[in-house]
């Protein structure tokens, strides 16, 4: 300081650092004017600061900087500062990784420098006039372009204003989503490769149906020929052996449609008509009818119950017809003695159907996968009943089309009741 004072004559805001006596260090400002030298002494007069707040804030400050700076410059997005003009004041370093490009680069380029040719960049313009002057936010995706190797990327970017001290800046975070848009469009083409190899499956299927249901339609009506000429003149043996023969056409049948139904759902090819019907006299009826002879062969009481009144619903006839064959023809194949009761009912806006069965029941360890496709109590060639097990998977997803719900309550030795619900009509619910 004082070497300073004697060469200048004069010092404003020197700063230098003194200890106190307790060994703490202080930070002082000093201005002083040399007023003589008296014996090599300088004589002088001036002010001594104690500027060690400010020091201390400086510093803080500093490191708070520092400490934003590395944030900015470690975030996920590409990030641009412009001014309000469009000029480019600040990046941070994922900008630089991304394009390719030095910081000198960047802060010297423009977003044409930057961008393919395959961008509308009057849409961008208009965009960046609503941030700047109605404090609006965007979100685009864009091509961006590496400036050195002409390499073109697809990128989201997003626009908005901020307010840095007294100045308003606009502030563009760019982030790369080649990868996504890569991986969107292998969905689109595995999507497309997926639908058509459902409708080869489908065309398949439907042509397999029709070349197996040909010659079967063939062999039911040459037996029922046969049965008419014979008329009464036939065995039991042969009045068995026809029966045979129908029904193991019939249950060909049977799986063929099933196999077909479960693929068209399964690739959700199958078109609903939606109608308003009488799940009573359109369906169950006609159904009880059907299944009272099959019943009665096996000296089984097959009842209905309509506890409801009205039975209108909004359905696909088809599907709900399908599940309602499929659950009472379940219920009379696995039931050896006893009945099989379906009574409908109606409780506040749904509509209840119970078919309560006293066959053999189901194992509660079966019961979590009763409705997965293929799959039975008993598997193999050594079980005792017939079918392919998609029935039950075939019936939750009717249900499932239709707006319906299943469940089930069984027990081992005891019986079945397989609970099916549906929503009445709306115009119905403001009617009651």
């Amino acid at each position: 300081f004082l070497a300073n004072l004697k060469n200048k004559g004069t010092l404003i805001g020197f700063e230098s650092e003194w200890r106190k006596k307790d060994g703490s260090i202080i930070f002082i400002r000093e201005s002083a004017r040399l007023d003589s030298e008296e014996n090599g002494d300088a004589i002088f007069e001036g002010t001594v600061e104690d500027i060690s707040l400010s020091k201390f804030a400086e510093a803080e400050l500093r490191e708070s900087g520092e400490r934003q700076q590395t944030i900015f410059d470690n975030v996920y997005d590409a990030i641009f500062i412009h001014d309000i003009n469009g000029k480019i004041v600040n990046v941070n370093n994922k900008v630089l990784d991304l394009y390719n490009i030095s910081k000198e680069s960047a802060l010297a380029i423009s977003i044409e420098d930057i961008s393919s040719n395959e961008n509308s960049f009057e849409m961008v313009h208009g965009y960046w006039s609503n941030v700047v002057n109605y404090n609006k936010t965007h979100m685009f995706e864009w091509k961006a372009m590496r400036p050195g190797d002409k390499y073109v990327f697809d990128v989201e970017v997003f626009l908005s204003k901020i307010t840095l001290g007294k100045d308003d800046f606009v502030l563009a975070n760019v982030r790369d989503i080649s990868e996504r848009k890569q991986d969107a469009e292998l969905l689109i083409k595995a999507k497309e490769k997926a639908e058509q190899s459902d409708k080869l499956k489908s065309d398949f299927l439907a042509g397999m149906s029709h070349e197996i249901r040909t010659p079967i339609n063939t062999i039911l009506n040459f037996v029922s020929l046969i049965k008419s000429d014979l008329g009464d003149n036939t065995s039991e043996d042969i009045n068995s052996s026809f029966e045979m023969i129908d029904n193991g056409s019939r249950r060909l049948i049977r799986t063929i449609d099933s196999i077909i139904n479960m693929s068209q759902l399964q690739a959700g090819a199958y078109e609903l008509n939606m109608e308003l019907l009488s799940l009573v006299d359109n369906i169950l009826n006609p159904l009880y009818k059907e299944f009272k002879r099959a019943a009665d062969q096996k000296n089984l009481n097959l009842t209905i119950n309509n506890l409801a009144g009205s039975t209108n619903l909004v359905a696909d006839e088809y599907t709900i017809t399908q599940l309602f064959i499929n659950l009472i023809d379940n219920a009379i194949k696995y039931t050896k003695a006893g009945s099989i009761t379906i009574n409908i009912d109606s409780v506040d806006d749904r509509l209840i159907v119970k078919i309560i069965d006293t066959g053999i029941g189901i194992s509660s360890e079966f019961l979590p996968t009763l409705f997965d496709p293929f799959l039975q109590e008993e598997m193999g060639y050594t079980r005792s009943y017939e079918g392919n097990g998609l029935g039950l998977a075939l019936v939750k997803k009717y249900l499932e089309l239709n707006n319906g719900t299943i469940e089930v309550e069984s027990k081992k030795g005891v019986g079945s009741t397989f609970t099916v619900t549906f929503l009445k009509p709306q115009s119905e619910l403001l009617t009651n």
